[in-house]
């Protein structure tokens, strides 16, 4: 039976599935064969690999420190109450800039293959709306929300699953798979990270998932390996129909072109393929709004924010109105001042990778605390995964590292800007 104020288990997978896929996997496969050629379609299998060990440790957590509140559940529990809000605040900055690249990739999309000029002419007008038409759409119940989500990822997904299903009449026999590129394979990690950031998502709506929070590690797995296999195989597919000299040139998107039909099965299958992508973008970037607007909240429900009984204040569907209006300024000032998309992937990593490592440190603590020996091996490997994913993050800010350094102090500002809010509102809690 359906809980009321409760997302199913089916929905909630859907849901993190829907925020991983989105903009990474029809924009990265271009910019990954750009570095690597034909051997591109690798860069999604050393991801996966390499979050592997950070994956079951954040699963592993939902298990260790059931309960509300997600990274800052985790930290808390684990460490103190300090990395508990850090690991929060850190994963929502993170977060913001992925709604920020969201938002980009829509205003391009829209410009470039819809022909919508103005999108490209007045971008801060159209960000102005598009935001705000996203945040009206969360102001619904979280029950109309998850329905959304859940058709939305089911439509958004077919012409990804359209490219797989036909590869066995694609496959090009005759590629040369040129294994010098290999070495360039781990310079394609920033935009497959990318792709994956979302897996997370079950964390900070664990306490809406019907069945309670042991659903939570079950539903990141069953995501992270459906997108997995979902985005290599792509990728292959892409690279087997169009050739890896036209997927640098074209993009992903332009498949349809080279599949060898008729002018008007072209335009066709081209025209749902577009809109499917654009379908992508808009449904990718409601679920990372629900995601970032949730962490808001919780943070606010914990008096750990500067007007927190105001940011909790609800609507008639039990919405935090005044939490969605905050989160659309502050993805609005990250559109303003942040404007290259590589800088705005690269900012994502940033965020999100503190909040992933604090919680793999309050499950390593946890492990060696209850002496569980055998766990540790591979909880330690994913900190091994966290060092080589902030590297190739950090070295894609820039060709330099006074350029790298002055893009990456927007996060460690907001990192300390957070610090300051939490000491300042954790002193009043004790004066009281």
């Amino acid at each position: 039976m359906e809980q009321k104020g409760k997302i199913s288990f089916f929905a909630a997978v859907l849901i993190a599935i829907n925020i991983m896929i989105g903009t990474g996997i029809f924009a990265a496969p271009q910019l990954m064969a750009q570095i690597s050629n034909s051997m591109s379609f690798l860069g999604w299998i050393l991801a996966a690999l390499l979050l592997f060990p950070i994956i079951w440790g954040t699963a592993q957590a939902s298990k260790i420190f059931p309960g509300e509140g997600g990274f800052y559940n985790y930290c808390k529990c684990g460490i103190n109450p300090t990395a508990g809000f850090l690991a929060n605040w850190s994963y929502l900055l993170g977060y913001l800039g992925t709604a920020a690249t969201q938002a980009t990739f829509i205003r391009l999309n829209l410009a470039t293959n819809h022909n919508l000029t103005f999108c490209a002419e007045h971008p801060f007008i159209f960000n102005v709306i598009l935001i705000t038409a996203i945040s009206l759409l969360n102001l619904l119940s979280i029950e109309v929300i998850s329905k959304i989500q859940s058709s939305g990822t089911l439509l958004k997904i077919s012409p990804l699953i359209f490219a797989i299903l036909i590869l066995p009449f694609y496959f090009n026999s005759s590629i040369n798979y040129d294994f010098s590129y290999i070495t360039t394979v781990p310079l394609t990690l920033p935009m497959a990270l990318f792709g994956f950031w979302g897996f997370e998502a079950c964390c900070t709506i664990g306490h809406m998932i019907e069945g309670g929070f042991s659903q939570v590690f079950k539903a990141i797995f069953i995501a992270f390996f459906i997108v997995a296999a979902i985005y290599s195989l792509f990728h292959f597919s892409v690279l087997n129909i169009m050739g890896a000299t036209n997927l640098m040139a074209n993009g992903a998107p332009a498949f349809p072109n080279f599949l060898g039909f008729g002018a008007g099965a072209t335009s066709i299958i081209g025209t749902l393929v577009g809109y499917a992508i654009l379908l992508s973008f808009l449904n990718g970037i409601y679920g990372v709004s629900l995601a970032n607007i949730t962490s808001l909240n919780s943070l606010a429900a914990k008096k750990s924010l500067f007007f927190s009984d105001l940011l909790t204040k609800t609507n008639k569907n039990n919405r935090p109105f005044n939490a969605i209006i905050l989160h659309a300024i502050l993805v609005l000032l990250f559109l303003t001042f942040v404007t290259k998309i590589e800088i705005l992937v690269a900012l994502t990593g940033l965020g999100i990778l503190p909040a992933l490592a604090l919680t793999q440190v309050a499950v390593f603590l946890y492990f060696l605390k209850n002496k569980f020996f055998g766990y540790l091996t591979l909880s330690g490997l994913s900190f091994v995964s966290l060092a080589v994913a902030v590297y190739y993050t950090y070295i894609s800010l820039g060709a330099d590292n006074t350029t790298r350094i002055s893009y990456a102090m927007i996060m460690i500002v907001g990192l300390l800007i957070g610090y300051i809010i939490f000491k300042v509102k954790s002193g009043q809690a004790e004066s009281n």
